[in-house]
């Protein structure tokens, strides 16, 4: 008798092949065609923060962030003066947060603090002269700016009344008391481009005579800021009173 198997093998066909071998070139191409798993999980950790800098650390704080994350796809910027804006991975973030943190509270270098402003004030009698040479026994410093206003008066005569000098810091005041005048100044700003500053200048108690205004000044230079008629002889050769002139002169220097 003959048997015959219960099952019959066979070899797959060529057309088969043909077919797995499209089918397996398909999917591959399907595989390609999606984002690479490295680049996606990247761009999906990236994230914006914005966190707080003092204005003063704000440089050092850009750099010290840009160095953490420029090799991990990361960004910073500084849109004003108080904050920066870091886009980078979400796992560098709290990394970030550390970095500004140490830079916002080290200790920056200290600047120089600046020394008190000077003012030198003279009170000065002028009386019409031909004799220039008066100018000679006054100081030094206001001598040119006296010869201007004698210049201009067409020649006069001087006597310095009483010399003050008072040092103050930028933002503070003082005052001091001289024989004849009593003198109160505030020092509004001081740089060495100029010196603004609130003066107030009066005789003892009497509100004559009297000069208060700003004056703004460059470092070392000397100006007539008032002028007035003078009342009071404080010179007993000068007889004729009523053509006395008071002159108000004052200069400032950066100690």
């Amino acid at each position: 008798m003959k048997l015959f198997p219960l099952y019959r093998t066979s070899r797959p066909g060529r057309r088969t092949l043909e077919a797995l071998a499209a089918l397996l070139i398909l999917l591959s191409l399907l595989a390609g065609c999606g984002p690479q798993s490295s680049e996606r999980d990247r761009s999906g950790d990236l994230e914006i923060r914005t966190y707080p800098v003092p204005a003063e650390k704000r440089i050092k704080a850009l750099q010290a962030v840009r160095a953490l994350i420029e090799d991990h796809g990361g960004n910073v910027t500084n849109l004003d003066d108080s904050s920066l804006t870091v886009t980078a991975p979400l796992m560098l973030q709290q990394g970030v947060a550390e970095v500004i943190a140490t830079v916002a509270q080290a200790a920056g270098e200290t600047a120089p603090q600046p020394g008190p402003t000077t003012l030198s004030y003279w009170a000065v009698m002028a009386r019409p002269s031909t004799n220039a040479g008066s100018i000679d026994s006054l100081p030094a410093r206001i001598g040119p700016a006296l010869s201007e206003v004698s210049e201009v008066h067409g020649g006069l005569e001087f006597r310095l009344v009483e010399e003050l000098r008072l040092g103050t810091y930028a933002g503070s005041g003082g005052q001091l008391h001289g024989s004849s005048l009593v003198l109160e100044q505030r020092v509004v700003t001081s740089s060495e481009k100029a010196v603004i500053a609130d003066v107030d200048l009066r005789w003892g108690t009497s509100s004559k005579n009297r000069l208060a205004t700003r004056v703004r000044l460059e470092p070392g230079s000397t100006v007539v800021m008032g002028q007035a008629g003078y009342a009071m002889n404080h010179r007993a050769d000068w007889k004729d009173s009523d053509s006395i002139m008071l002159l108000y002169l004052v200069s400032a220097d950066l100690d």
